[in-house]
């Protein structure tokens, strides 16, 4: 049976060749290929590569940049309930339990000038 199988590929032209890009489980910019080898949608599509849009951003009130604390040690615990706006690509973001329970002993450290190594 494996026989006639690599024999059938063979002749097709398909035996040692990458699976076709169509069946990728990923959406071709959502890969590393879209960053070595950049395609727009129609290139992609021409390709029978998939292609994920992106999804639209929210209208969130929250913290824009300029009205952050300037330093960490301003910071306190009702970070967490707030949205947090990039100001690269203005989409929210938040602070998560997880995140906050990492940073905060390094900003009580930093509060009293210890300097730590990561």
């Amino acid at each position: 049976m494996l026989d006639k199988i690599k024999t059938a590929m063979l002749l097709a032209g398909e035996r040692g060749e990458f699976f076709p890009i169509s069946m990728s489980q990923y959406p071709y910019n959502d890969t590393d290929a879209q960053i070595d080898y950049p395609l727009a949608l129609k290139q992609a599509e021409k390709l029978g590569a998939s292609w994920a849009l992106e999804p639209e951003i929210p209208d969130v009130q929250g913290l824009r940049p300029e009205d952050a604390p300037d330093d960490i040690k301003d910071v306190g615990d009702d970070i967490l309930g707030k949205a947090i706006i990039c100001e690269e690509i203005a989409r929210p973001f938040r602070i998560i339990r997880p995140s906050w329970n990492f940073i905060e002993p390094k900003i009580f450290l930093y509060q009293r000038g210890i300097r730590i190594k990561d």
